[in-house]
C-alpha cells in the first residue's frame, strides 16, 4: 500500500494541552529556525508563467453572469459554478454549453450554498461542496453529468474539499463547547479542522490536524482561525492543507496521522491577534493596522512533485469604500508560492497581476477578478498549455 501523506499548513504547534492557543510572536520565532523555513521578503522575484508554454485559447460562450470559477476535468470538459444560483455548467472544449445542473433546493443534485467543484481524474467523479452535503456526480463521455449520491454532515464553516480515491476531505470545525462567562460571550472549543469521509461507505471516519481554544469577545469566529485550504493528489496519496492567518506547514501520514516534516513561510504580515485579560479569562482579539496584510487565497494541485499556493495582498479596514475599490483595481497583488510534496520545499515567485485558478498538464485558467468592481463578476481567459519549458 503507498503511503498517503497530508500536509497541512497549521495554525498552532500541537494543541493537546492548549498551550498555543493563536499565533503569539514566540510560536512564530519557534517556526523560524525549521530547516525549511523561507523568508518571504526573500523571493527570488523569478515569473512562476515562465516555466510554460501557452497560448491564449478561448472563453466560454454565453451568458457568465455570476461565474465564480472554472476546473478542466481532464477528459475534455469545463466545469464552471455559478453559486449565486447555485449552478454547475459544463462546456466542451471550445466553449460551448453541454450541460447544466443544480439550481437551489433540497433535492438529489440541488444546493442550498454551493462552494466549491473538485473532479477525480482517476474515477472521473465530480464532487460537489454544499451546506453540510457533500454531492457526487458521475460526468459521461458526452459530458453530461449524472447525480450518484450524497454525503450528509454537521461539519460548519466548510469552505474547501479535496478528494483521493477512497476518501473526500473538508475543511471546517465541529463546536465541541461553548460556555457563557460572565459579561463576555463564551469559551470556544473546537474539533480538529481536516476531516475524512469514506466514499465507499459514505460515511465520516474522523478528524485530525490541529485545534485551538480560545475566548472571544464577540463568539466564535465561525473558524475564522481554523480556515483551511486543502488539495488532494490520488498519485501521491497526500492532502495538503494550509490555515488561513499561520505559516505553519506540516506534512502528515494519513495511515496513522504521524508528522513526515515541518516547513514555514516566515516574516509574512498577516492578521494578528492579541490576547487580553477579560472578565471571563483572556480574549483573543484582531489588531486592526493600516498596514496592507496578506492571506492565503488558493491552493492548487499542479503536478505529482509540488502544489501551487496563491498569496494575496488585502487593505486594511480604514481605508474609504472608493479606495478599497482602487485598491483592488490597482494594488491588487498575487504571488505564486510552490510547495514540494515530498519534503516541504519553498519557492515564492513574483507577483502576478490576476490568481490563477486552475493549472495541470492541458490547461492555465487565470481570472481577473477586478475588471469590473461595478458587479464584481470576475472575468476568466483560458490557456491551452505545449510542452513546459
Amino acid at each position: 500500500m503507498r503511503l498517503i501523506s497530508l500536509i497541512a499548513a497549521i495554525s498552532l504547534m500541537s494543541c493537546t494541552n492548549y498551550t498555543n492557543t493563536h499565533p503569539t510572536q514566540e510560536f512564530i520565532s519557534s517556526i523560524s529556525s525549521l530547516d525549511n523555513s523561507f523568508n518571504f521578503l526573500n523571493n527570488n522575484a523569478s515569473d512562476f508563467l515562465s516555466n510554460y508554454n501557452f497560448t491564449n485559447d478561448f472563453r466560454l460562450k454565453g451568458d457568465q453572469n455570476g461565474l465564480h470559477n472554472i476546473i478542466y476535468t481532464d477528459n475534455g470538459f469545463f466545469l464552471a459554478t455559478f453559486p449565486s444560483e447555485n449552478y454547475i455548467k459544463v462546456y466542451n472544449n471550445i466553449g460551448e454549453l453541454i450541460d447544466t445542473i443544480g439550481g437551489t433546493g433540497y433535492g438529489p443534485g440541488e444546493f442550498l450554498s454551493l462552494k466549491k467543484v473538485i473532479f477525480n481524474k482517476e474515477t472521473k467523479q465530480v464532487i460537489a461542496l454544499d451546506r453540510y452535503e457533500i454531492e457526487f456526480f458521475q460526468i459521461d463521455d458526452n459530458g453530461k453529468l449524472n447525480h450518484t449520491f450524497n454525503i450528509t454532515t454537521t461539519i460548519q464553516g466548510m469552505t474547501d474539499i479535496c478528494t483521493t480515491n477512497d476518501y473526500v476531505f473538508v475543511n471546517g470545525h465541529i463546536v465541541e463547547q461553548g460556555i457563557r462567562r460572565g459579561s463576555e460571550f463564551n469559551h470556544l472549543s473546537v474539533s480538529q479542522p481536516i476531516h475524512k469521509f469514506s466514499i465507499a461507505d459514505k460515511i465520516y471516519l474522523e478528524s485530525f490536524g490541529e485545534r485551538y481554544e480560545s475566548l472571544f469577545e464577540y463568539g466564535p469566529y465561525e473558524g475564522i482561525l481554523s480556515e483551511t485550504l486543502i488539495s488532494c493528489d490520488s498519485y501521491e496519496s497526500s492532502l495538503i492543507g494550509i490555515f488561513k492567518h499561520f505559516p505553519l506547514i506540516i506534512s502528515y501520514s494519513i495511515e496513522d496521522k504521524s508528522e513526515k516534516w515541518r516547513s514555514s513561510i516566515t516574516n509574512l504580515e498577516m492578521v494578528n491577534f492579541i490576547e487580553e485579560l477579560g472578565e471571563g479569562g483572556p480574549i483573543l482579539r484582531q489588531i486592526n493596522t493600516n498596514k496592507t496584510h496578506f492571506t492565503y487565497r488558493e491552493l492548487l494541485n499542479i503536478s505529482e512533485e509540488e502544489v501551487l499556493l496563491i498569496v494575496a495582498n488585502s487593505y486594511n479596514n480604514s481605508l474609504s469604500y472608493q479606495d478599497q475599490l482602487s485598491f483592488l483595481k490597482n494594488e491588487s497583488q498575487f504571488i505564486p508560492v510552490t510547495i514540494n510534496k515530498f519534503d516541504g520545499t519553498i519557492n515564492i515567485y513574483r507577483e502576478l497581476n490576476n490568481p490563477i485558478n486552475h493549472l495541470d498538464s492541458s490547461y492555465l485558467i487565470i481570472s481577473k477578478p477586478f475588471d469590473d468592481l461595478g458587479t464584481f463578476n470576475p472575468k476568466f481567459e483560458i490557456y491551452r498549455l505545449n510542452e513546459s519549458l
